[in-house]
């Protein structure tokens, strides 16, 4: 068994791809964020589908201005453009943690779980975080993914967080990437990813802490709406969170 983890190829990934597949793979030993640079080159006319891969990302952003941790080697960290409209754009988060989940379940085996609005939770740990941005000028959209795959030294404020979705580094990372890529590409998942969202929920029926202009708030996490909101009731009255961030409430 491989234990030794694999460097990212294009090539590779490539075999994994549809013939028909016409976006770029540039692949990067380090760089300062996979989202940055994606929307450099859909600025210069880069096509659906081009992705950039990182074995290490310097300045990787997560969501509300955080630094994403990207230890070299055990971890994806991908930015892949994707075609939006208005209509379509709140719903690119929720369609790419489902394609995360279908890869993940593909190669593992085990069922990962989503946190509202953008965390991929295996195990009681997050694995997977996602940040999605629209590019001005452009019908595209960057979609950063960052997982973690195989296990690393986390900084102590992410030690009893973070986790990594396999134990070794026996799974073909660039098997892995292709079929993540397949999954992004694949128009009936967008189709379908509502449903397969709130399927795989692990805060509807849950109660909440959320934050909003500043003060805390306590509510009970109800439905996922059909462009992927977070419908809660406080204090008997129903609204839809469209962003932002939760905790769940341990009793």
């Amino acid at each position: 068994m491989q234990q030794t983890p694999q460097h990212i190829s294009a090539e590779k990934i490539r075999q994994f791809l549809p013939d028909d597949f016409k976006g770029e793979i540039i692949v990067k030993e380090m760089t300062a964020s996979t989202n940055s640079d994606a929307k450099e080159y859909a600025l210069l006319g880069a096509l659906e589908g081009t992705a950039v891969i990182a074995e290490t990302q310097t300045a990787g952003r997560g969501r509300m201005g955080r630094v994403f941790y990207s230890p070299k080697e055990s971890g994806i960290y991908l930015t892949i453009l994707l075609h939006t409209t208005p209509e379509t754009l709140l719903r690119i988060t929720p369609f790419a943690g489902v394609a995360v989940c279908k890869t993940i379940e593909a190669f593992s085996g085990e069922q990962p779980k989503i946190k509202w609005v953008n965390d991929i939770f295996l195990r009681g740990k997050k694995v997977c975080g996602i940040l999605c941005e629209n590019i001005p000028q452009t019908s595209l959209a960057a979609v950063g993914i960052g997982i973690n795959l195989y296990p690393a030294e986390f900084p102590d404020e992410l030690r009893d967080i973070a986790g990594s979705v396999f134990t070794d580094a026996s799974v073909d990372k660039n098997a892995f990437i292709g079929t993540l890529i397949r999954n992004l590409m694949d128009e009936a998942l967008f189709g379908e990813a509502i449903f397969e969202y709130r399927r795989r929920s692990c805060v509807v029926g849950k109660e909440i802490y959320y934050v909003e202009c500043g003060i805390l708030h306590e509510a009970e996490a109800v439905a996922i709406d059909d462009n992927g909101g977070l419908v809660i009731c406080e204090n008997g009255f129903e609204k839809t969170l469209v962003a932002g961030e939760i905790t769940l409430r341990i009793k």
